[in-house]
């Protein structure tokens, strides 16, 4: 199925995107600006390469949209110009706007393919679905330059330490594990 592909690409493309950055340096004073606690932030730094591929190995979403549909569907629809404080930005900044470019065109694709996929597997409601539907390429390029973080790790930071070191578990293990742990950070 082509929405678990997605699903795949954007766990692995998130996940390595987040192990290379913490990587590079000691990303205390960022931590907050891409919305980790200081235990996730850990449990992805001490994964490696393997561990990571083997975490984001999972037909569920690892992440989310974190904002209510209304400041979503605010920011899919405003064409107002970006204030100019917002265009000074660092690498942080690009690698957020890269995630919700690759966040809303996944979400995009699937609410176009299968709007029940996109309501039930990736948590949008039937209002955002429809304003999906009906947006631009053009649309989904300019929210994601809006300055505003649309993504969220929706799992438990104790998901990456069991489905990353654990060599043995299956993707549909892991599928089960995020979806649990997803449950319970919800509860």
């Amino acid at each position: 199925m082509n929405n678990e592909k997605q699903v795949l690409e954007e766990n692995r493309g998130m996940l390595h995107a987040r192990r290379r950055f913490f990587a590079d340096g000691p990303p205390s004073a960022n931590l907050s600006r891409w919305g980790l606690t200081p235990d996730m932030h850990q449990e992805i730094a001490s994964l490696d390469e393997c561990q990571v591929e083997r975490a984001a190995d999972c037909a569920a979403p690892l992440f989310g949209l974190i904002h209510l549909d209304d400041v979503l569907i605010n920011v899919l629809q405003s064409t107002q110009a970006l204030p100019i404080a917002s265009l000074a930005s660092d690498s942080l900044d690009k690698l957020i706007e890269d995630e919700n470019l690759s966040m809303l065109l996944a979400r995009w694709a699937s609410s176009r393919e299968s709007p029940q996929y996109a309501q039930m597997v990736l948590g949008m409601s039937q209002r955002l679905v429809a304003v999906m539907q009906n947006a631009t390429i053009n649309d989904m390029r300019r929210a994601s330059k809006r300055g505003v973080r649309l993504a969220t790790i929706r799992v438990t930071p104790q998901y990456f330490f069991h489905a990353g070191r654990n060599i043995s578990m299956q993707r549909s293990q892991r599928t089960h594990l995020a979806i649990c742990s997803t449950a319970t950070r919800t509860l």
